[in-house]
Order: C-alpha cells, then structure tokens, then sequence
C-alpha cells in the first residue's frame, strides 16, 4: 500500500492583493476542504477573466485529477507549466498526474524537471520514488526516498514510502521499523498501519495483525 492518493494544494500563493486573489484564495480553501465542484468553479471564473492565470489552472488541474479527469488535468497544468517552465511545484503537479495515469517515465522526466530548479525538493523526491518503485527500480526509489526523508525526516508518509520499497526488496527488518517510526509521527497514519498489519500476518502474528487492521479500519471504515 503506498500513500500517492492525496493531491495537495500545497504550493500556492494567496495574496489577497487583488480581487482574483482573493477569489483564488477562496478556491484553495474549498479545495482543502474537499468542495472540488466550487473550487474548479471559482478557478474557471478567474480563468474566464484572466486565461493565463497559472495558479488557476494549477488548482483547477489538481482538481480534475481528483474527480478523475485526467486528460483535462493534464490540459490544463500543461498549460501553466508552459507559462512559468522554472517553476518547480508545476512540474511536480504535472508528474502526480502522470502517475495517476499511470505514464511512469513522462512521470519521472517531471519530477527530474522538478529536481532540476529545486534540488532539494522532497515532494518532488518522494514522488520520484514512488515512480521508479512502481517500475521495479528498487535502488534507485530508495536513494529518492532516502533523500526526501533527509530533508523531512519527520515526515510519516515519506517513512511509509520508504518502508514499501524496503518491504518491495525483501528488507523486512527495515520496512518494520519504518512504519513503526511513521506511526510514532502520527499513530492512525492508515498506510503505516495497513503495511505494519501485513508485515506481522507474514510473519504469523496475527494478533497483532488483527489489531492494527482494526484500528486502521478504524480511521478509515470505507477501506
């Protein structure tokens, strides 16, 4: 179980300098919140006065993506990469909607441009991992990952990404001990929870097995 499911709104500007602002700083709250029909309508209404507005059509691909309209995402954050080239978070936006169209290596090409104008970029990093472990890159996934935690070694789901690909290599000692320090970060991180669960049933201890399955339904009931 890997963790690339949450496209974050992470990485935009809301200045309320301007009336546009403003009404984009109200789409990236609706977004956070979960309202993707009134974000991606207040973006299209920016857009309608302002087509070149990137951060609209940042936001408005991020929220494609997520109702799973994927070609559309793709358009439109195309569009704002081919605006701003320099700008690191576009192309990494670009590349998680890649991967969740499942185009690996157009994926990894925007996570390296990503790279390229912020090296120590660990969303970009992260991401990076996720894709080459996806291809079966074992080595090279675990320096990305390995170098996205250095940057943010506090952060649960890069462990978890980490103890996946250490799990994937056959590493079960360090893939335990991965989710383990995920959870001490943060103790329903569902993924952490559902990989640690696996780990004990493979190694036939089901009663712990059992409780963290429980517990992880537990945060997550629709899993």
């Amino acid at each position: 179980m890997d963790n690339l499911d949450k496209l974050s709104p992470s990485g935009f500007e809301t200045s309320s300098e301007n009336a546009h602002q403003q009404e984009f700083a109200v789409a990236v709250q609706q977004f956070a919140a979960g309202h993707l029909d009134q974000a991606a309508e207040l973006c299209r209404r920016i857009l309608g006065n302002t087509p070149e507005h990137c951060q609209a059509l940042h936001m408005l691909s991020l929220v494609l993506a997520a109702q799973g309209r994927i070609a559309e995402g793709l358009t439109c954050i195309e569009r704002a990469v081919r605006l701003e080239p320099q700008h690191p978070v576009l192309h990494v936006a670009h590349g998680r909607i890649l991967l969740l169209a499942s185009h690996y290596e157009a994926a990894i090409a925007a996570f390296e441009r990503a790279l390229g104008a912020d090296p120590a970029n660990p969303e970009a990093l992260h991401c990076l991992a996720l894709c080459l472990q996806r291809l079966g890159r074992l080595q090279a996934a675990e320096a990305a990952a390995r170098k996205a935690l250095q940057l943010r070694p506090a952060a649960p789901d890069l462990l978890d990404n980490l103890g996946v690909i250490l799990m994937q290599g056959g590493d079960m000692e360090a893939a335990r001990g991965c989710f383990e320090r995920a959870l001490t970060y943060a103790d329903t991180h569902p993924g952490a929870l559902a990989n640690l669960a696996l780990l004990h049933e493979q190694n036939n201890n089901l009663e712990a097995a059992e409780k963290l399955a429980q517990t992880g339904l537990a945060v997550r009931p629709d899993a």
